[in-house]
């Protein structure tokens, strides 16, 4: 799935989860997908709720089933809504289905949200012993570096 979207913020192996919206008079769906927030996951319904006085950011009311919401806040988080038709959160849906790519790419969620729980990134690998290996040049460069600041 990265390989065909590259999507950065989620690399391969990221936890998501996907949550589709009730039908209501012949509109279609919102599909909001998740990144980052096992949270959500134990929850039956989650409603995303948008900036309410003393809170700026987004939040979710969300339910177990009973008639009680609780309010979820996941900070940081970052939430995309589009107005126009995506495919890549129509096949992370079908992923979490156990349906493969879709064929002919032409179905796409019409209403999409992406929610980053948090804000990750993979950076470069260093290994500890290469980070703790004398380097003659290193110290040079160190040396000059020190004499031209004096």
């Amino acid at each position: 799935m990265y390989a065909l979207f590259r999507d950065n913020r989620a690399p391969p192996d990221t936890f998501f989860s996907a949550w589709e919206g009730e039908e209501k008079d012949g509109e279609d769906p919102i599909l909001l997908i998740s990144f980052y927030s096992k949270q959500l996951a134990d929850y039956e319904s989650i409603s995303l709720q948008g900036p309410v006085k003393g809170w700026e950011g987004y939040f979710f009311l969300a339910n177990f089933g009973n008639d009680t919401d609780v309010s979820v806040f996941i900070v940081p988080s970052t939430v995309h809504c589009f107005t126009l038709g995506l495919r890549y959160p129509y096949e992370l849906k079908r992923h979490c289905l156990g349906y493969s790519l879709a064929n002919d790419g032409n179905d796409v969620a019409k209403k999409p949200i992406l929610h980053y729980g948090s804000l990750s990134y993979k950076g470069p690998v260093t290994s500890i012993s290469d980070a703790s290996t004398f380097s003659p040049l290193g110290a040079l460069l160190l040396v000059v570096y020190v004499m031209i600041i004096h």
